[in-house]
């Protein structure tokens, strides 16, 4: 059997128990850092139109930088369950949004 094909066979077959749990944790992954992002973009539009200075918005957007380091890495460094290489990244490109295992092409389903 070609790689080809053996990558097909993994994407077509349905995720075992141990894989649904793994990818829950992803999608689980995804979803707060969705959250923060959300939420950090509103507190600092909702503080630079209620005090009027910069010093104050600009100091809330880089401490709101840093702290997206700790759930963007948390996301970019997840791994599939299916290939156990990283889920959102392959040789070539990276994709924190992707809805398949970027190698093996493991559907990430939200359900």
């Amino acid at each position: 059997m070609s790689s080809r094909e053996m990558n097909h066979a993994s994407t077509t077959s349905a995720p075992t128990a141990e894989e649904r749990s793994a990818l829950h944790r992803i999608r689980r992954k995804r979803r707060v850092l969705l959250a923060y992002i959300a939420v950090g973009l509103m507190a600092i539009a909702a503080l630079a139109s209620w005090k009027r200075t910069n010093r104050y918005t600009v100091g809330a957007f880089a401490a709101w930088s840093l702290g997206a380091i700790v759930p963007t890495l948390a996301v970019v460094l997840s791994r599939c369950p299916r290939c156990r290489r990283p889920f959102h990244q392959n040789d070539t490109k990276g994709n924190v949004f992707a809805m398949a295992c970027l190698n093996c092409g493991l559907r990430l389903d939200w359900w």
